[in-house]
């Protein structure tokens, strides 16, 4: 923030709210850039992407036992449910690592 001359009570509060926005939003930027090998838990597109499948094919994977309970949660939301994944057990399961 820069230094003002004036003593402004109305300007010095406009401008750290300004201040405050801009690092919110560098804040949020940081936090959307986040890689997902940073995350233990992965959305399905997340999961698709690095084993190089669709979310349906991890969903089919599910359905066809192929992944073990320990590599998936099943989290209620609304009337039906989330999946997410888990990086290192997926990879494992897959035979990737």
């Amino acid at each position: 923030m820069e230094a003002t001359n004036s003593l402004d009570p109305m300007r010095l509060q406009m401008e750290i709210l300004l201040e405050i926005r801009h690092l919110r939003s560098r804040l949020d930027q940081v936090d959307k850039d986040r890689s997902a090998s940073s995350r233990i838990w992965l959305t399905p597109a997340d999961m698709g992407k690095l084993v190089g499948v669709t979310p349906r094919t991890l969903q089919n994977y599910v359905n066809a036992d192929r992944l073990s309970r320990a590599s998936y949660k099943k989290i209620p939301r609304g009337t039906g449910f989330v999946y997410r994944y888990h990086r290192e057990i997926v990879l494992r399961d897959l035979g990737i690592v």
